[in-house]
């Protein structure tokens, strides 16, 4: 999937995304600065108003996550040429956690890595509970069977990335 949304559009993709950026931002409504103090009885110039820029990015799901390097530095490099500031992907409790204790973290580090070095924002999906978790025994899907794991685990992850991840998404899409 990654690969298919690089393979030779980038320049196209980059400026595509730097439309849709643009857009985002000039659809947003100034925030007014606010007014001076001015002394009792003078007349005052109404506030300009001040653009603040909008935090605009790219969902790249978790097939991110199992990217080559050279497709996950492509897809990032492109994340910057469009001028957003953001990327959203899963950390699936299922792939970090297939099995009851043993946590495999290499393959979000790579990717929260990859964006904190570009400088990118990252709200990070904390979503998916494994099968041996799950109510029905189903993966990604099911529900927890005890929603303590579910909250430990998404402890587990703020801890580790707390000081690089600037939004976490508590699950997504719960009627799933």
């Amino acid at each position: 999937m990654i690969t298919g949304m690089l393979d030779g559009h980038l320049s196209r993709r980059a400026f595509l995304g730097s439309l849709g950026v643009a857009g985002i931002a000039a659809c947003t409504p100034p925030t007014p600065a606010p007014a001076p103090s001015t002394p009792a009885g003078s007349a005052t110039a109404p506030a300009q108003p001040v653009y603040r820029p909008v935090p605009v990015g790219f969902s790249l799901g978790s097939p991110v996550l199992w990217a080559s390097e050279a497709d996950l530095a492509k897809t990032m490099d492109m994340v910057l040429e469009s001028h957003a500031t953001m990327v959203r992907f899963d950390i699936s409790w299922a792939f970090a956690e297939p099995s009851d204790g043993y946590l495999d973290w290499a393959p979000s580090d790579r990717v929260v890595d990859a964006a904190a070095q570009r400088g990118l924002q990252m709200l990070v999906i904390v979503a998916n509970c494994p099968a041996w978790a799950s109510v029905d025994g189903r993966i990604h899907t099911g529900a927890p069977a005890d929603p303590k794991r579910y909250a430990q685990f998404a402890g587990q992850v703020a801890r580790r990335y707390g000081d690089r991840v600037t939004h976490f998404e508590i699950w997504n899409e719960p009627n799933g």
